[in-house]
C-alpha cells in the first residue's frame, strides 16, 4: 500500500483547499462524487475522438470533389454547401465540446475538507470500504480526464489541419482554374464564379474552424492539468 500521505500535497493544492468547508470527509463522499464523474463522462463516450477526425477527413474528400468538378468545368455550389455545412457541425460540437470540458473538476478531490481528509487519512485507510471508494473515485477522474483529452486533442488536431492544409488546396484548384479551356465573357464569368467561392472557402470557413480550434486549444491545456494532478496522485 503507498503512503497514506502521499498525496498530501496535490490534495492541499490551493485549488482544492478553496473549498475545503463545503464537504465532510467520508466513503459517502467518494461514492457520490466517482457517480457524477461517471456522468460526466457519458459525452466523451458519445462524441469520441474519431467524431472530430471526421469533420478533416470530409473536408478533404470534399475539396477533391471541387478539383474534380472544376477540371470538367462542372458548377461547384453543391460542393461548397458541403463544405460550409462540415465546419458548421464542426464549430456546433467543438462548443459543445468546450461546455462539457467546463464541468470537469479540477481535481479528483474537488469541493471537498481537503484538509480534514489529510489529518483523518491514517484512520480513514484501516476501512476498506473507504479505501475501496477512494481509489475508485482516483479511477473513474482519471478515466474522464483521458476520454475528455482523447476528444479535445483530435478536435483541435483536425482543426489545425483544415487550416493548414487548405490554402495548398486553394492554390491548386487555382491553378486548374487557370487552365481551363473556356473563352469569352461566358469563361470569364464562370472562371470568377470559382474564385470567389474558393476564397470564401480559405478565408471565411477556415476562419470559423480556427476560432473554434482556439477555444478547444484552452480546454486541452486545463485537461492537461488535470491529468498532471491525478497521475501523481496514489491509490492507498
Amino acid at each position: 500500500m503507498a503512503d497514506p500521505r502521499s498525496n498530501e500535497n496535490t490534495i492541499l493544492a490551493p485549488s482544492a483547499l478553496a473549498n475545503e468547508n463545503k464537504v465532510t470527509v467520508g466513503k459517502e463522499f467518494f461514492i457520490k462524487n466517482a457517480k457524477h464523474l461517471l456522468t460526466i463522462i457519458c459525452f466523451f463516450i458519445k462524441y469520441p475522438a474519431k467524431l472530430y477526425l471526421g469533420y478533416h477527413k470530409t473536408h478533404f474528400e470534399v475539396l477533391l470533389r471541387v478539383m474534380l468538378a472544376v477540371r470538367k468545368g462542372e458548377p461547384i455550389e453543391k460542393q461548397i454547401k458541403e463544405l460550409e455545412e462540415n465546419i458548421e457541425k464542426y464549430g456546433e460540437e467543438s462548443s459543445l465540446l468546450v461546455i462539457e470540458i467546463r464541468k470537469v473538476p479540477p481535481s479528483p478531490w474537488s469541493d471537498m475538507n481537503c484538509m480534514l481528509l489529510v489529518l483523518l487519512l491514517p484512520l480513514l485507510i484501516k476501512d476498506q470500504e473507504f479505501v475501496k471508494a477512494y481509489n475508485a473515485n482516483l479511477d473513474a477522474y482519471e478515466n474522464l480526464v483521458q476520454k475528455a483529452l482523447e476528444s479535445s486533442e483530435a478536435c483541435v488536431d483536425a482543426g489545425r489541419q483544415i487550416e493548414s492544409g487548405t490554402p495548398p488546396r486553394i492554390k491548386e484548384l487555382n491553378e486548374e482554374i487557370e487552365k481551363l479551356s473556356v473563352s469569352g465573357n461566358i469563361g470569364t464569368i464562370i472562371k470568377k464564379s470559382y474564385i470567389k467561392r474558393l476564397e470564401f472557402v480559405e478565408f471565411d470557413l477556415v476562419s470559423t474552424i480556427q476560432e473554434r480550434r482556439s477555444a478547444v486549444e484552452g480546454g486541452v491545456t486545463y485537461l492537461r492539468d488535470c491529468w498532471h494532478k491525478v497521475r501523481i496522485a496514489d491509490r492507498l
